[in-house]
């Protein structure tokens, strides 16, 4: 897993080095049931010709300068270091059919996996768990590899639709009004009505904001002090 020679290295960028702090360390947790049983064998073929592991950050380790400063650096891919199989847990009682106690065992297992598992810096910071018994599979990535909406395109860039095998899946988004030179005169109506709500909702809140300075505060706790 040695990164190549003579590679500079990427710089990880600011929100990627606040994420890597030690208070903050922040890594994504996501739950994925499956209906059929979980292969493996294509599991692993399917992910080692994704577009994940052909982004760059996907395939490469966190290394430090003298200066203390984080890079990424380009490294070789080792597939069965990412995957970590769970035939059954050890707490676990009898084989688990309802979807309650599935949903309990996976919650639980992430959880655990939350509060006591960091990933190890020696390898790309991201890692499978395949669940055998609960047929899911649990994608941990650290947020330094990148945001919510960008980690989700690539997510939907590498699966496809059950009905057709070549069209990548899409986001359901609401579709804004359209307002069209046909329907410009007879939308007049709803957007002043839209503009009023506006106005009228915004001075309700601000008002109860500044009332709730000057006469409300909350209960004296024990946690809260005093």
């Amino acid at each position: 897993m040695a990164p190549p020679e003579g590679d500079s290295g990427e710089p990880v960028t600011p929100a990627g080095r606040l994420f890597l702090l030690p208070e903050m360390n922040n890594i994504i947790h996501c739950a994925i049931g499956l209906k059929n049983k979980i292969d493996m064998d294509s599991t692993r073929s399917a992910i080692k010709s994704s577009l994940m592991l052909k982004h760059p950050r996907f395939c490469s380790l966190l290394v430090r300068d003298k200066n203390g400063r984080e890079h990424w650096k380009k490294t070789d891919i080792d597939i069965d270091q990412h995957f970590i199989i769970v035939s059954k847990r050890k707490d676990s009682r009898s084989s688990c059919t309802d979807a309650d106690d599935v949903d309990r065992v996976v919650n639980e297992y992430i959880a655990d996996l939350s509060v006591s598992t960091p990933l190890d810096i020696s390898k790309p910071l991201w890692e499978v768990h395949v669940l055998l018994e609960q047929n899911c599979a649990i994608l941990r990535i650290h947020h330094a590899l990148g945001d919510g909406i960008s980690l989700m395109s690539m997510f939907l860039a590498t699966c496809r639709t059950a009905g057709d095998p070549e069209k990548i899946p899409t986001l359901v988004t609401g579709r804004r009004p359209d307002y069209g030179k046909e329907g410009k005169q007879q939308d007049w109506g709803g957007v002043i009505l839209r503009v009023l709500q506006m106005v009228w909702f915004s001075l309700a809140f601000s008002l109860e904001f500044v009332l709730r300075i000057l006469w409300v505060c909350d209960k004296k706790t024990v946690i809260s002090g005093g």
